[in-house]
């Protein structure tokens, strides 16, 4: 890094909205908060392991626009799958509900420049939509917890009816995005 571009990055942290600095902190914490989630389904989480997503957190975090973002979502997913045995563990919902925080946060702050300050209807939006994909991951969690109760064999017409169903929702709702509303 040249001292040109090191400046520039000083000048630009020093110039940070304060809207952009809770952004970059729920971007920073949100990937630790899934590796907590990990840690307490499994128990089995390196130490080192949330200082390598602390890195990788602050990495996106000070460059949301990159493909930086990649790295501790690939990360803590990787761990889930290497640690955790239970796929119906209620920690899911919280590791879930972090890693989309994770996903959508440095989207959110890509679409402005560093010193900018996000309009409150684009955040009203996004808040809601990150609401929605919340509420979705719990309904997910206890209609796949209820299902794995029930000991019944699998059905494919009613999986096609359900993919059906989503498929439909979202040709529903999709003129609405579009729109903005």
């Amino acid at each position: 890094m040249s001292t040109d571009q090191l400046q520039r990055w000083i000048d630009e942290i020093l110039t940070m909205s304060a809207q952009r600095w809770v952004l970059a902190v729920i971007t920073f914490a949100s990937p630790l908060v899934a590796v907590a989630a990990a840690s307490a389904a499994s128990g089995s989480v390196p130490r080192w392991f949330p200082l390598l997503i602390a890195l990788a957190a602050a990495l996106t975090a000070a460059r949301p626009d990159s493909h930086n973002a990649v790295l501790p979502l690939g990360l803590v997913v990787w761990m889930w799958v290497a640690t955790v045995d239970d796929p119906l563990t209620p920690w899911s919902m919280l590791a879930g509900i972090s890693l989309q925080l994770a996903h959508v946060t440095p989207a959110l702050m890509s679409i402005a420049p560093h010193d900018a300050t996000i309009d409150r209807g684009t955040v009203r939006r996004w808040v809601l939509r990150s609401g929605a994909v919340a509420c979705a991951v719990v309904a997910t969690w206890a209609a796949a917890t209820v299902l794995a109760r029930r000991h019944a064999p699998g059905n494919g017409a009613l999986l096609a009816l359900a993919l059906a169903a989503v498929v439909a929702v979202t040709i529903v709702l999709r003129p609405r995005a579009a729109d903005g509303r």
